[in-house]
């Protein structure tokens, strides 16, 4: 943690490190009749017990689809973490002596490029409209949705290539870079869909669905899995002493391709759910900015002044 302290101390404009502050009373005005509720309320806020403020996250049904659609991702994650190195050594793909680091430097290398570039393009597409939160909502769930049904369809072809260690490699390496692109807008979508005020707790929630759906069961269930569709791929101990992959391994190709099919086929459901979160996005922005131009109209204004 010291080095991301120090990068956080060193590296951030000064012009940027400041604690959020009021907002301008003037900036609000050409904000939608929402963003100005949140701005300058009209009431008093009237503070909520714990059970009304999960309800009022928990019915928000944009929340819901992307914390879900989260939860499975997390799924399949923590489950190849736990098993591809395996699968990979028992299939005949890589050694015992690579296998993990090779499967690590994959998954660590497409999770560096892939997330702060789309965070980039993400900044890139929303500028100018900052202060939007449907627009900004609308993007990111465009660009999360587009991103996940790309690596899920990437990993899905490469297990047709499991014979050529190299082109299926490849496929995985990109399948996860596009998987890993949605970490950055993810964040942003589960902010957006609720009020400033429900944002901290949302994430609070969102993790606590994450860990519940996703990596507590992934590895029981795809282990369980394993263990049924490939009997011959358990640790034995060698004449050494040591724990190795059992020699009749090879004989279990088939039952080690089901469970990476499992496992990939699993972000199916984060897929679902994230096209379901675009298409409310969308539904909020489109209705937001018909409330901007109903409110910008002349003979609104005439009513209003009479």
């Amino acid at each position: 943690m010291v080095p991301v302290v120090y990068a956080c101390y060193a590296w951030i404009p000064d012009h940027l490190d400041k604690p959020l502050g009021k907002k301008k009373l003037e900036d609000a005005a050409s904000k939608s009749a929402d963003l100005q509720e949140e701005f300058v309320p009209s009431t008093t806020p009237v503070p909520h017990s714990f059970w009304r403020e999960t309800f009022e996250i928990a019915k928000n049904p944009a929340f819901l689809a992307s914390a879900f659609g989260l939860s499975a991702f997390t799924f399949t994650i923590q489950g190849m973490v736990a098993f591809a190195p395996a699968i990979l050594i028992g299939y005949g793909l890589l050694s015992e002596s690579i296998a993990s680091t090779a499967f690590g430097g994959i998954v660590v290398l497409a999770g560096l490029i892939g997330s702060p570039l789309s965070g980039y393009i993400l900044d890139k597409v929303v500028r100018g409209h900052e202060g939007d939160r449907f627009f900004r909502l609308h993007r990111a769930a465009f660009q999360m949705f587009v991103s996940i049904a790309t690596g899920v369809a990437l990993l899905l072809v490469s297990l047709g290539f499991m014979s050529s260690k190299f082109v299926f490699l490849g496929l995985v390496f990109l399948g996860f870079l596009f998987v890993f692109a949605t970490q950055t807008v993810t964040t942003i979508v589960i902010m957006m869909s609720v009020s400033d005020a429900q944002r901290g707790y949302a994430m609070g929630l969102s993790t606590f669905i994450q860990h519940l759906f996703g990596d507590v069961p992934a590895a029981v269930i795809l282990g369980a899995l394993k263990d049924m569709w490939a009997p011959n791929c358990g640790s034995k101990v060698n004449a050494s002493g040591k724990d190795v992959l059992d020699p009749n391994c090879h004989l279990d190709k088939d039952g080690l391709r089901y469970t990476l099919a499992f496992a990939y086929g699993w972000l199916l459901w984060t897929v679902l759910c994230w096209g379901i979160t675009y298409i409310i996005g969308r539904k909020w922005h489109i209705k937001a900015d018909a409330a901007k131009a109903l409110a910008a109209s002349p003979s609104v204004n005439v009513v209003a002044q009479e």
